[in-house]
């Protein structure tokens, strides 16, 4: 059995998003269970997979009401408005994906509180505003991909206290300033890609030396580096690469096949949203 508080919320999600035109409906009057994408567990929705299922329309502020939701993946779909700030009171959610829709205004301010995140994957949306501060509480975060928004401002000095980090992915927007002195601590990081931005980047060594890192993306941005001296005047296309402690720019420096197997290309915009 699943709760009527529960069943209505879920309701409301089918029927503010346009259900009966999704690739896979829900029959309305077959158990929740059989429902496509809902997870239950003891009587509770703790995952709903909608990923790619033709949603438009808006989320309900009534999410915040499913207390038990562990996972919610919403993404490659065609939903507008913001994403409500509701959504910050699912204290059990450990991953967020709302990748490629068309979400709009900012990132609620106080998503900090889902302190067992550790998928967040907002891309390829319409996003504006700075990033909250408060998104450095999220000390379980591994993943964390904003690219192709329109946030700006400066990166927050918090995003350094994101310990496990894995993936910092915050290309093709509008961010400003330098690379924030606190990312040099993340020692998990493996994965950074600042590329195409208005960001007047110095990279430090210790950045460099990161002990996991195997991709840097800086192109597209201002870049002022010792580092760089050697290498044309005009950075605006430049891309580096760092894999065990080696650098290349892949206009110079990729001869070998050895050296071309060991750098992984990343394509930010068509990542496998399930990885």
């Amino acid at each position: 059995m699943i709760s009527k508080k529960d069943r209505n919320i879920l309701i409301e999600l089918y029927e503010k998003t346009d259900g009966a035109n999704w690739h896979t409906p829900w029959v309305l009057n077959q158990p929740v269970s059989s429902w496509h994408g809902v997870g239950l567990k003891n009587g509770k929705v703790v995952s709903i997979s909608l990923f790619n299922n033709n949603l438009t329309g808006e989320i309900p502020q009534s999410f915040g009401e499913l207390k038990d939701l562990q996972e919610l993946n919403l993404a490659f779909n065609s939903l507008e408005g913001q994403i409500p700030e509701s959504i910050t009171a699912l204290n059990k959610l450990s991953v967020l994906r709302m990748g490629r829709n068309r979400l709009s205004g900012a990132i609620p301010e106080k998503i900090g509180q889902l302190k067992r995140l550790t998928v967040l994957e907002l891309f390829d949306n319409k996003l504006e505003g700075v990033i909250p501060t408060s998104i450095g509480e999220l000390k379980e975060l591994k993943k964390l991909i904003l690219s192709n928004n329109l946030l700006s401002g400066t990166l927050p000095e918090t995003l350094g206290g994101l310990s496990v980090l894995e993936r910092l992915e915050l290309s093709d927007n509008e961010f400003e300033g330098q690379i924030p002195t606190s990312l040099s601590g993340l020692a998990n990081l493996k994965s950074l890609v600042l590329a195409e931005n208005r960001m007047s980047i110095h990279v430090s060594q210790a950045l460099l030396e990161l002990p996991k890192l195997q991709v840097l993306f800086l192109q597209g941005n201002l870049l002022d580096a010792p580092l760089y001296r050697e290498l044309n005047k005009d950075e605006r296309n430049f891309s580096l690469f760092q894999f065990e402690g080696k650098l290349f720019d892949p206009r110079k420096s990729l001869h070998t096949a050895s050296e071309k197997g060991q750098t992984r290309l990343v394509d930010i915009h068509f990542e496998d949203q399930n990885d």
